[in-house]
């Protein structure tokens, strides 16, 4: 076994720890040494994965925020607890540290804390601000074709606002909150302008078509209102409509979806004018 003598290393460790380094800087080898130094020192090969694993644990530890650094010193000092319990041996009070043991281990973390370092951190909230003409349909349909089960108006406007569930790191099973931020619309002459509510008069499609709101859950949705769908990548819808409103409101990605697709309530959209700004966040 390659073993030195090691002196209160778990105590080095916990100090050095919360302090904010992982680690030992690396052993000035040219000065007067401890015997965990002297060993450090004639074994390169741990001396470098050593210094490696101190670099990528700092940069990981400035890349996150407070609560999530707080989990990594956490981390980072069972791992080293463990090490010292693996690679370590006491003889007459004194602890042997077999570096062969101590090597492979750093190694491996260094690989685990690089591989954090390479993903990006989808924890906590995403979210993005996108803007709803008052033109926008909530989806495209094609008399037998593309959702031609969930015709509506006469298909005059201009094509959804799309939020890939790539922008805001969601996925099918995961929950967005969809929120009405500001802005107003009015979808023609006599009609008020309004927020993402709509309508509060209500009123029924002037093409005596089916409005987007028939397919929803609730059919008393105002007109002018904000409501969206989830869609394939084609914009082929994957689940039934829903409304939107003011909000805040939550909703469940369905099997499937690759976005959320948003546009107004309306049969006509020609002559609708204004826009709504709607944040879209997702929460794990």
């Amino acid at each position: 076994m390659v073993g030195f003598f090691v002196r209160r290393l778990a105590m080095l460790c916990a100090t050095l720890l919360f302090t904010g380094l992982a680690h030992a800087a690396r052993a000035d080898c040219t000065a007067a040494l401890s015997n965990f130094d002297t060993g450090v020192c004639q074994v390169p090969a741990f001396n470098d994965a050593d210094k490696s694993l101190t670099q990528a644990y700092q940069q990981l530890l400035n890349a996150l925020p407070a609560a999530q650094q707080t989990q990594l010193r956490h981390d980072e000092l069972g791992w080293i607890d463990q090490r010292d319990r693996q690679c370590a041996t006491s003889l007459h009070g004194n602890a042997y540290v077999d570096f062969n043991c101590a090597t492979n281990m750093t190694l491996a973390r260094l690989s685990a804390l690089k591989e954090q370092l390479a993903v990006p951190d989808t924890t906590g909230t995403v979210d993005g601000e996108y803007t709803v003409q008052g033109s926008t349909m909530p989806w495209l349909w094609a008399a037998g074709g593309l959702n031609s089960a969930y015709r509506f108006g006469i298909q005059d406007g201009t094509e959804p606002a799309i939020v890939s569930l790539a922008e805001v790191n969601a996925k099918p099973g995961q929950t967005l909150i969809i929120t009405y931020v500001a802005g107003q619309i009015c979808i023609g002459p006599g009609w008020p302008q309004t927020d993402a509510n709509g309508a509060r008069d209500g009123g029924a499609a002037a093409t005596g078509r089916p409005l987007p709101s028939v397919y929803m859950q609730d059919h008393a949705i105002n007109l002018s209102a904000l409501v969206g769908a989830f869609t394939d990548k084609q914009g082929q819808l994957v689940a039934p409509p829903f409304a939107v409103g003011d909000g805040p409101a939550s909703v469940i990605i369905p099997p499937g979806a690759t976005q959320l697709q948003l546009g107004i309530n309306d049969d006509i959209y020609a002559d609708n004018i204004g826009a709504l700004t709607v944040s879209v966040k997702q929460i794990p």
